[in-house]
């Protein structure tokens, strides 16, 4: 399989060495059809300066014979043919133009009068350039027609065309001399320049190819770093980033099976030594032993439904589904739900909002369990007669800003660091008689990571403060 630089250097190769053979091509065309006219204008501007010499001795001598004679003299020296108009000045005695039986044979002499100004006679010449090889060119003195000066004809061409022909052909051919090595040099060093490209260009994508092969072999341990263009640098960006999800959710599978066997392990064989224990006779089967065994069972039960739960919350960090929200509309709902829990349980309930955006892009369900998993844990660990606070605003930067304080117990700095993992509780017995699951703030912390923010925690003895921020991203209310 050919690789990328070689498929670059070949199709670069060959636009560029098409692209000069064509204009080399366009160029022969141009430089031939330019140099042909050249030549023409060049001829008729001579033979316009022997016009006006003839026109200083008409009027020196006044004698139209003795125009004749410099015409004759100048189309012997140059090989040119005469055909001089009937008349000694081109005229009859009626002031018209005689016919010339001498004349060429595709030419007529009518309507070669007095008539013919100068403005004229420059606009049929140059309508009738590139004739004049064929036709000839028409001589007037004092406005008076003199004849006709042609070139000689050889192969049923005249001597004039031949002779374009002849000085293009050479023309063409030196300046080919001196255009073929120029071309061989700017292929030789297109090739040079399109190789060195095609090395810069797969550099970079083959670096980006190993990182996808990496992340394929769960290899997720990926950084790259490509300044070359920016889509490049954009892509390298983009799969790093991929190689960071991929860790992270792998990290959370393994932690969840890890945390899965461990919390599964406890009441299980729990359970198994109350059976055992049984069937030895060494526990009688008494209300308290029952007791235990239905506690064990509830364990199981509470830790199949935390499961669900994480299970639930893994999918939604697998699959988020950003959309507009009324972001007033649901933090005034959330507040009457958990205003009226806190209030059942004694707890004074404050909320502040303070929204620049009403409507935000998001996920929805994400952001509302962030929110409500806050409130529940804070009216969870907060007694009778304590204070909970929820604050949600919108900060510059285009920021949400969610706080939840309480007055609860608090949180020991040593638990703190290990406050967001999964099944991690601070006190067993306090979790018992609370019902906490250990999850709660584990979910709530990577459905934030999910949604790009981050969370903190303030905490002493007498209460805690959660702090989340998520970057908002615009939507328009639809």
């Amino acid at each position: 399989m050919r690789s990328l630089k070689f498929r670059f250097f070949l199709g670069a190769l060959a636009i560029i060495v098409l692209t000069l053979i064509g204009s080399v091509l366009v160029f022969n065309i141009s430089l031939s059809r330019y140099f042909s006219d050249y030549q023409l204008r060049e001829t008729a501007r001579q033979l316009e300066d022997f016009e006006q010499h003839l026109e200083s001795v008409y009027q020196e001598t006044g004698d139209f014979s003795r125009v004749r004679e410099e015409i004759r003299d100048y189309t012997a020296y140059y090989n040119l043919i005469y055909h001089p108009a009937p008349g000694p000045a081109g005229q009859d005695d009626r002031g018209g133009m005689m016919r010339d039986d001498r004349g060429p044979p595709h030419h007529e002499y009518q309507d070669h009068g007095p008539h013919h100004d100068h403005e004229d006679r420059q606009k049929r010449r140059e309508n009738m350039m590139h004739d004049m090889p064929e036709e000839g060119f028409e001589i007037y003195v004092d406005n008076n027609y003199m004849g006709l000066i042609t070139w000689p004809q050889h192969d049923d061409r005249s001597a004039l065309a031949a002779e374009i022909d002849e000085r293009t052909e050479e023309f063409v051919s030196d300046v080919y001399r001196f255009m073929i090595p120029l071309t061989a040099g700017l292929i030789i060093v297109a090739a040079l320049l399109t190789y060195y490209l095609g090395s810069r260009l797969a550099g970079p994508l083959n670096r980006l190819v190993a990182a996808v092969s990496k992340l394929r072999e769960e290899n997720y341990d990926v950084e790259i770093s490509v300044a070359r263009t920016s889509e490049l640098k954009a892509l390298s960006e983009e799969i790093n980033q991929l190689g960071n999800r991929l860790k992270y959710l792998e990290r959370v599978r393994r932690e969840s099976a890890s945390d899965f066997s461990h919390e599964l392990r406890t009441p299980v064989n729990n359970l198994l030594n109350y059976v055992t224990a049984l069937e030895d006779g060494i526990l009688e089967p008494d209300e308290e032993t029952i007791a235990e065994l239905k506690e064990e069972t509830r364990r199981l039960v509470e830790l199949s439904g935390r499961i669900k739960d994480l299970a639930a919350a893994e999918k939604k960090i697998h699959d988020m589904n950003m959309s507009s929200t009324n972001l007033q509309d649901m933090v005034n709902e959330i507040d009457r739900v958990f205003r009226s829990r806190a209030e059942e349980k004694g707890l004074d309930f404050k909320s502040s909002f303070s929204l620049h955006k009403e409507v935000i892009k998001t996920d929805p369900e994400a952001l509302r369990s962030i929110i409500q998993n806050l409130l529940s844990n804070a009216i969870k660990y907060t007694d009778e007669g304590g204070e909970v606070e929820f604050l949600v605003r919108s900060i510059p930067q285009d920021e949400l800003l969610i706080a939840v304080t309480d007055t609860g117990m608090g949180i020991d700095e040593e638990d703190q660091e290990m406050i967001f993992e999964r099944f991690y509780r601070t006190d067993d017995s306090r979790s018992r008689d609370t019902g906490g699951s250990g999850i709660g703030l584990a979910i709530t912390k990577e459905l934030v990571e999910a949604l790009n923010g981050e969370i903190d925690l303030e905490s002493s003895e007498g209460g805690s403060t959660f702090t989340v921020k998520i970057p908002l991203q615009k939507s328009r209310q639809k």
